[in-house]
């Protein structure tokens, strides 16, 4: 009977198309110390699992790490529709209990299972010459809902360091977070994650870990203010605004922090833009910042998650001073108000 088996399985009809998606080849990487096994059927979508392993913050994994499976699958049956330039606004979401869908047709279709720490997503043969933005949208969107049932804390905010100091630059999209925060990397400061910084409390203390590494986005209006950056620069629309994404690593090498940051001391800055040449600093208590950090602190899940969120980013505040950052314009304004802190 084995041997029929064997012999005859190719004539059985394929309807579900398991031959055709079975996902044969593995790579593997971690993100913040969760191990991932990647598979797929098509050798090119490898390239998103290895733009996807460099974005996450390179660290030792947390006592209950569980693995994380993703596959990505090409779908030559969905029609080679040309990406729109806005095709990341035209994603959709869904969650429903342990689900999470992401959709935007005829190019992608994703599901995960949080309980079971699985991912999958089908692709049409148009992404296969857009790596980064099916790894930057869809694997790491069902990467960071996974890794963030384990107790991470989200910060909507870009840190950088010095001598030990953390600096995290809080504040609401096109507030000038991320170009204050390229500045300061190019005044010498190491960068660790330009918009989002997740936080990790554990018995060993606090890890501040980046996403995405090594990269930088910026608003069209900035890029003519730095001459470092003319001719670098790939375009991508981020709610709405078409931003440009800059490699740090090439553009400033030995100035990323790949590792996670264990900082000797924190300072958390609420950044509001006005109109003034000045940057002024008003000192405010570091729980007073959570009404305003707490909107983008973590996805609505379950309480239990939530407050895992929470309890993280409420041990970054009780260590840290906290200030509210009236931005100026005035860039080497910017730069001694925040070295005298």
């Amino acid at each position: 009977m084995d041997d029929f088996f064997a012999a005859h399985l190719g004539e059985v009809w394929d309807f579900w198309r398991r031959r055709e998606s079975a996902c044969r080849i593995p790579s593997r990487y971690q993100a913040f110390g969760f191990p991932v096994e990647f598979s797929t059927n098509h050798p090119r979508l490898l390239e998103g699992a290895a733009i996807s392993a460099g974005r996450f913050s390179q660290c030792l994994p947390m006592d209950e790490a569980g693995t994380i499976q993703l596959s990505v699958v090409l779908d030559e049956r969905l029609p080679p529709a040309e990406l729109p330039p806005d095709w990341p606004e035209r994603l959709r979401y869904y969650g429903v209990g342990p689900w999470l869908t992401i959709n935007a047709e005829p190019w992608v279709n994703a599901f995960a299972n949080l309980d079971e720490r699985r991912g999958l997503a089908l692709v049409s043969p148009s992404l296969l010459e857009h790596p980064y933005l099916y790894s930057r949208f869809i694997m790491d969107g069902l990467l960071l809902n996974l890794v963030m049932r384990n107790g991470l804390g989200q910060l909507h905010a870009s840190c950088v360091q010095r001598d030990g100091t953390a600096l995290l630059l809080s504040a609401t999209h096109n507030s000038g977070k991320s170009t204050t925060a390229f500045r300061l990397a190019l005044a010498g400061y190491d960068f660790l994650s330009d918009g989002m910084t997740y936080v990790r409390a554990g018995q060993g203390g606090l890890e501040l870990l980046g996403y995405p590494v090594g990269e930088v986005k910026l608003r069209l209006d900035m890029i003519d203010k730095f001459p470092i950056l003319q001719g670098h620069g790939m375009d991508v629309m981020v709610r709405e605004d078409k931003k440009v994404v800059f490699n740090l690593r090439r553009l400033l090498p030995g100035r990323v922090l790949e590792g996670p940051l264990r900082p000797k001391r924190i300072i958390l800055c609420l950044v509001e833009r006005t109109g003034n040449p000045h940057t002024r600093l008003e000192r405010i208590e570091p729980q007073a910042a959570l009404p305003e950090l707490w909107p983008e602190m973590t996805h609505l899940d379950a309480p239990e998650v939530m407050q895992a969120n929470l309890r993280s980013v409420n041990a970054l505040l009780e260590q840290a001073q906290a200030y509210r950052m009236y931005l100026g314009h005035d860039e080497n304004h910017i730069l001694e108000t925040l070295s005298g802190i």
